[in-house]
Formats: C-alpha cells, sequence, structure tokens
C-alpha cells in the first residue's frame, strides 16, 4: 500500500534554535579482496543555519578506530576524507495537496577511503564517535547529557564470513514527519553478497563530548572509544519500540524495512534503526542508522490510502476499505481493463470481479484544489474456505470423533489436519477424511483444518473441551472397627460437576449427601458403595464399591461386682479393704485402675486405700480381637468422727503437759468455754489449736490450782453438731 511520504517545514520554534547539529549518519564498507576494504560513513545536518550561527561544517577528516574484538585491542587509526562535496539533498513529495511547498535543507557528506587489514579470528569493529546532537530531543533523558553519537559496524573473520560486504541504507529518511497523516518510510538497505537481512528497532548510542581538547570528551575523539558502548537513556514514555509518538504506534517490518507510522505528537526525536545480516541462518554482522527526525502538522487538502490488508483468496466479491485521512470525496476504480463501469464513489465499496488474475485499484481523493491518487496491486483469486461440522464436547471416556473436510476448495487443493495432543486416528488418504479420533488427555484440543491452494493459506480452527470424567474417593474408611460403630464418612471427587451422590450400606440407602454418619449395632462384614452422578459437562455415573469395607468385630461386655460402695474410716481399727469381683462378659483380658493408676490384671481383688473420700474404679475388658469395654464404679471411704479431752494438766513450764487442749479429728465448728465454781468464764476460743495455759484469757493473771468445767461445741464435716461438758483439773 503506499501512504504519505513527506518532507515537509519543521515547527518554527524548531528554526529559531541559533545551533545546528548534526542530525544523523550511518558507517558501511566493502571488501575488494586480497584483505583490501573500502569504509564509507555518510553524515547529514541542517544545511540552512550559518557556521556563525552555531552550526557544525562537516569535518575533513573523520577518525575510525579499528577494534579486534575479542580482546578490545587498537588495531588501526584511520582518518577518513571527505569523498564528495557537500550535497544538498531533494526535497522529494508523494502529495500534490499541500497547500505551501516546504522550505527545508538537508546536506550530505559521504566520507569513504581504502585500508589494508587482515580480519583475526572474532572480527573487529569500525567506530567513529562525533558530537552533537540537537539539544531539544524530546525523547531524551536529559538531552544536555547526552550530546555525541557513535556509529560503528562489524567485520566477521573469514570463517564466518569470507570477504563480507555490510548492507547499505537504499535512502535517505525524511528529516520531518507530518503528524496526524500516515506514512510509510523507506528504510531499506541493499547486501550485493545476497545475504538474508531483517530490520529492526535499535536505541542509539552516545559519544564524543562538548570538551575543549583531545580524548573522550572532545567533540571530535582523535581516538574513537572501544565496545562496550553506552546507549542513550530514553525520557519516560518512550522505549526502543516506542522512538516517536504514533497512534497506531509506529511499526518497522522486520522483512522490508518498510516503517508505518501515523505520528500524533508534535517534537524533535531521536530514532535508530538497524539491519542484521545473515548468512546460512548465522548473524555474521549488522548495520545501524542513528537519525533525528521532527514531526508537526502539515496542511494537505487531500490524502489518498486504502487498507492494503485485504484478505486473499475469497472469492470474485471484494470489499475495499478507504483509509484516507483528507479529502472531500472519493472515486474508486477497480481495474477491470474491459468494462467500464468498474468504479464506485462510496466510501467503502463492494466489487464483484469477472474473473480471478491481478487487478490495479485505483482511490482519488478530491481535494477543494487538488487530488491525490494512490495506486494498489491486488490478486484476485478463486475462493477457498476450509470448513468442517464442529465437534461436540465429550467425556474422555467416550472419545471416537468423525471429520470430514468441506467448505470450498479446488481439486488441486492441498487439504491436511493438524491435532496437537491426537493419540490416535485413522485418515483416508483421498479425501482426508478422519475416523476414530482419540485425544491423549482431557482439556482444551485444537483441531485445525488447512487448506492449500492458488498461493493461499487458509485455516479453520476449533477448540474442543474433552472433559475429564469424575471421580472421588473415600476418606475417613479404616479397616476394622468394635460393635457397636459410629462411622463418619466423606468423600473428595475430582472433576465432578454439580453432583449428587447415593450411598448405600449393604443394600441399605443411607444418605444423599458427599458425608454420611451411621451406627452399626451387630457384628460383621458390611459392603459399601457410594454412587456419583454429574449433571454438567462429563455427564457421568461413577460407582465407588468398597467388598467388606467395613468389618464390625465383636465386643466384650466389661462389668464387676463391689461387694461395698462404703466404708468408715476406722472400721476393725485398720484400713477398710474394698473387694472387688469380676462379672464381664467374653472378656479375655481384664485391666483395673484407680484413677489413672493400673493396681491389677487379676479378676477378683482387694483394694484399700490410705485416705478418706470419693474415688473411681473402671475396669477394661479385652476382647481376643482386640475390642474393649469400659465399667465404672464409684467408692467412698467415710471419714469417722473422733474426739479426745484430757482430765487434767500442770501449767508449771515445765515442758510437759503445760497447756489443755481437746483432740478433734474432722471438724467444720469449734467452741470452747472454761468457767471457774462461781460459773465465770475465764477462757474461750473458736481456734482447736488453741489450748488453755492456767491464766485467766490466757494472759498474765494464774487461776488457782483446783476444778474448773467447761463446755465444747463442735461441728463435724457431716453437718452433725456434738457438745461435750465436763471437768478438768489445774495442778501445778
Amino acid at each position: 500500500m503506499k501512504r504519505l511520504f513527506l518532507f515537509i517545514s519543521i515547527l518554527f520554534f524548531a528554526f529559531q534554535a541559533k545551533s545546528a547539529h548534526l542530525i544523523g549518519g550511518e558507517i558501511y564498507y566493502e571488501c575488494l579482496g586480497n584483505n583490501t576494504w573500502v569504509v564509507g560513513i555518510t553524515m547529514y545536518r541542517d544545511c540552512y543555519t550559518l557556521p556563525e550561527e552555531g552550526a557544525t561544517q562537516f569535518d575533513s577528516l573523520l577518525n575510525v578506530s579499528i577494534y579486534q574484538k575479542s580482546n578490545n585491542q587498537l588495531l588501526q587509526l584511520l582518518q577518513i576524507p571527505q569523498f564528495s562535496t557537500e550535497r544538498e539533498l531533494p526535497l522529494v513529495l508523494n502529495s500534490l495537496c499541500l497547500t505551501d511547498t516546504p522550505d527545508v535543507c538537508v546536506a550530505e557528506m559521504i566520507y569513504r577511503d581504502t585500508f589494508v587489514l587482515a580480519i583475526p579470528m572474532g572480527g573487529v569493529y569500525l567506530v567513529n564517535q562525533r558530537c552533537c546532537r540537537t539539544p531539544d530531543a524530546l525523547n531524551l533523558l536529559p538531552p544536555s547529557d547526552q550530546f555525541g553519537s557513535t556509529y560503528y559496524t562489524f567485520i566477521p573473520d573469514s570463517s564466518v564470513a569470507d570477504c563480507n560486504t555490510s548492507p547499505k541504507f537504499n535512502k535517505v529518511p525524511p528529516k520531518i514527519l507530518c503528524a496526524g497523516v500516515d506514512l510509510e518510510i523507506d528504510y531499506s538497505a541493499t547486501d550485493i553478497d545476497g545475504d538474508s537481512l531483517v530490520y529492526r528497532w535499535c536505541t542509539p548510542i552516545t559519544g564524543g563530548g562538548k570538551a575543549n581538547g583531545q580524548g573522550l570528551d572532545s567533540p571530535i575523539p582523535s581516538i574513537p572509544a572501544s565496545p562496550p558502548f553506552t546507549s542513550i537513556v530514553w525520557s519516560s514514555g518512550f522505549s526502543e519500540t516506542n522512538q516517536i509518538p504514533s497512534f497506531p504506534a509506529m511499526q518497522i517490518n522486520e522483512d522490508s524495512g518498510t516503517i508505518t507510522a501515523r505520528p500524533n505528537q508534535v517534537g524533535t526525536y531521536v530514532t535508530g534503526v538497524c539491519v542484521d545480516e545473515y548468512r546460512n541462518g548465522i548473524k555474521i554482522s549488522e548495520s545501524r542508522r542513528d537519525f533525528q527526525q521532527s514531526t508537526t502538522f502539515c496542511n494537505i487538502q487531500a490524502s489518498a490510502a486504502l487498507d492494503s490488508a485485504i484478505e486473499e483468496c475469497i472469492g470474485l466479491e471484494i470489499e475495499f476499505f478507504n483509509q484516507s485521512s483528507l479529502g472531500f470525496s472519493f472515486l474508486w476504480d477497480f481495474g477491470e481493463l474491459d468494462i467500464q463501469t468498474d468504479s464506485s464513489t462510496d466510501q467503502n465499496p463492494i466489487w464483484n470481479y469477472s474473473d480471478t488474475g491481478i487487478y490495479t485499484i485505483r482511490l482519488i481523493a478530491f481535494g477543494q484544489v487538488c487530488n491525490d491518487t494512490t495506486f494498489y496491486d491486488y490478486y484476485v483469486r478463486p475462493k477457498l474456505l476450509p470448513d468442517f461440522t464442529p465437534l461436540k464436547s465429550r467425556c474422555f471416556d467416550r472419545q471416537n470423533f468423525s471429520l470430514t473436510p468441506a467448505g470450498v476448495f479446488d481439486s488441486t487443493s492441498i487439504k491436511y489436519w493438524d491435532f496437537e495432543f491426537a493419540s490416535e486416528f485413522d485418515e483416508d488418504s483421498t479425501n482426508q477424511h478422519i475416523t476414530n479420533l482419540v485425544f491423549a488427555e482431557p482439556g482444551e484440543q485444537l483441531i485445525r483444518l488447512t487448506y492449500e491452494d492458488f498461493g493461499c493459506v487458509k485455516t479453520k480452527e476449533q477448540i474442543l473441551d474433552i472433559w475429564a470424567n469424575p471421580t472421588m474417593e473415600l476418606i475417613g474408611l479404616d479397616p476394622y472397627y468394635c460393635a457397636p460403630f459410629k462411622g463418619s464418612l466423606n468423600v473428595e471427587t475430582l472433576n465432578a460437576s454439580k453432583p449428587s451422590f447415593h450411598w448405600y450400606l449393604d443394600s441399605n440407602f443411607i444418605s444423599q449427601d458427599d458425608s454420611v454418619e451411621f451406627v452399626i449395632f451387630d457384628p460383621g462384614e458390611y459392603n459399601l458403595s457410594i454412587r456419583l452422578i454429574t449433571d454438567s459437562l462429563c455427564k457421568d455415573t461413577f460407582d465407588l464399591i468398597k467388598q467388606n469395607a467395613i468389618l464390625v468385630k465383636d465386643t466384650p461386655i466389661a462389668q464387676f461386682v463391689l461387694k461395698d460402695l462404703e466404708l468408715n474410716m476406722f472400721d476393725n481399727n485398720e484400713n477398710p479393704i474394698f473387694e472387688g469381683t469380676d462379672a464381664s462378659v467374653n472378656a479375655l483380658n481384664l485391666r483395673y485402675y484407680l484413677k489413672d493408676s493400673l493396681f491389677t490384671r487379676e479378676r477378683s481383688f482387694n483394694l484399700s486405700v490410705s485416705d478418706t473420700g470419693s474415688y473411681s474404679i473402671y475396669q477394661i475388658a479385652i476382647h481376643e480381637n482386640g475390642c474393649r469395654d469400659t465399667s465404672y464404679q464409684m467408692i467412698r471411704l467415710k471419714p469417722e468422727y473422733l474426739i479426745y479431752i484430757p482430765n487434767s494438766f500442770s501449767p508449771n513450764n515445765d515442758g510437759t503437759n503445760d497447756f489443755w487442749l481437746p483432740k478433734i479429728y474432722v471438724e467444720d465448728y469449734y467452741f470452747l468455754e472454761i468457767y471457774n465454781r462461781w460459773g465465770e468464764v475465764i477462757f474461750s476460743s473458736e481456734d482447736s489449736t488453741l489450748g488453755w495455759n492456767g491464766k485467766k484469757n490466757n494472759d498474765k493473771e494464774l487461776c488457782q490450782i483446783g476444778v474448773y468445767g467447761y463446755k465444747l461445741s463442735v461441728k463435724d464435716n457431716q453437718g452433725l453438731y456434738w457438745t461435750y461438758d465436763g471437768t478438768v483439773s489445774l495442778i501445778r
């Protein structure tokens, strides 16, 4: 498709700058044989700005360093002279509808010289560096720090490519691009060796500085630096593949080097394009062009453009799409030479051709003063349309598909199928009919039918769902249980869509949930079966049957008899004995525990406890099959109330019998009073541990020798009250 290809004046502010800089360049070489090489460099600059206004003149000589790739050793330093006089490039316009002819001047200088060098193993780099770029490039960050440019190329050694000549770009790219207009820029190159060329975006490289004097900071480095080189830094929003604002984004055709774009912002931008050189599938070198381009809005009346992405091999009826950006009306000519009426003024017309063949389509866009015309050659080919009846999704275990090519094709058409994960199928070589098609695994499967004919390749695809069959796994099942058994089981499913369940114990239905609880009282072997039914995707029934899945074993009955459940603490003036006798059923072994401590394995026992209180005795009865049962009983050792009251004491501080105190066992309440013969209380206490010392109120006043009365009230831990009274003799 031909698109608008323009040089046009840059924005007014750009021409007001009082300095002109180099706007681009590239380096290339040619092999003459016998280790003799020609190196060439092309430089470009704005030729309108005068030297006294800050313009950069073309140098009389360019410095080129030759570095060995393997070790970066400098092999030669060349000074390349001017090969031509400064030339102003002609302004070539593809549009006749510009209201003003742009006043643009780009000057070109070619440098060229011959040198002799035996290329060492690994090859060599040719490097030139020069300052300065324009300071107003919007896509550099920050522009002032990235002054210069590095132009380099690579010569491979003879083991890779003997006497290689680098590709050379065919045309000078436009300095000015029109914003809002579809553009097509030719970046193609020619390689005289016939090597394969692949085009791509690449990031420009800095080199050279602004300082006076020699060295790398000089605007003209006397010895251009060796690799690795420093790339420019893109400002925010820009990148190697997004160098100039455009919608749709700028694209480079890797096969032709054609750049298509529709710039949508005004400004100045640094750009880089590389062409990689391949021989026998191996990259041997690359050439790069570093070039500055600017965008501006152009005053254009008409610009004709049509969509060249017209599908081929669709038959005689073709629909065309108008992509003209400007024009008040349009006229189409569909290129049928023998038909005078093959035209249309529709925006997007449809034309039915009389026959196949190559036709030149013409589109004219009419402006107020002038018109713009574009041409496109289109090959009308017979219709080629692969088709087949789409397969319906199935469960994985129900495959066995058949496919038959259909649609539109010719007897010369080549038809073939592609199944990405098919495990087996049969194909009739005559008509490519497919039978017994089975895929190796469930999931999305690609089916592709391709027809090739008339120079076209057409494809129809289907994504077929092969559903995995549902499965389930029983969770929580142990092999053995003891009666009575309370079971709790559930299932985990896989690939089950909208599942329902049916649980059966032997032949008895027990649940429709994904889990179940049940009780089995009787010993025996029980079968378990679960039926899973899905209601969408792979509609299937999956039965999980477990024969003799549950074995319920016989369980003993734990039981024992106690002669007494309660005994007093001081029965028979010794520790009491609890007597127990086994009464279990089907128990091979017994174990008796007092609280948590095993105290016997005998069937009968005599148990003595040393303190009052309640105790749990439990028996574990063990069947010969290992099943167990437990029986519990509680025993109680009761406290017995006891009291001892002395009848005399001698408080003479000799350390013997100095206090009078009743001895009480197991009491909850205590009150003691002692009184003299006149009934006067001379001592009282609620503390069962506090005795009388023979003094009034246990203070300083001694009581006389004699007989004293007492009265004692207590309550035992059973809640019973006891009262004692009597006399006690005080002796000194």
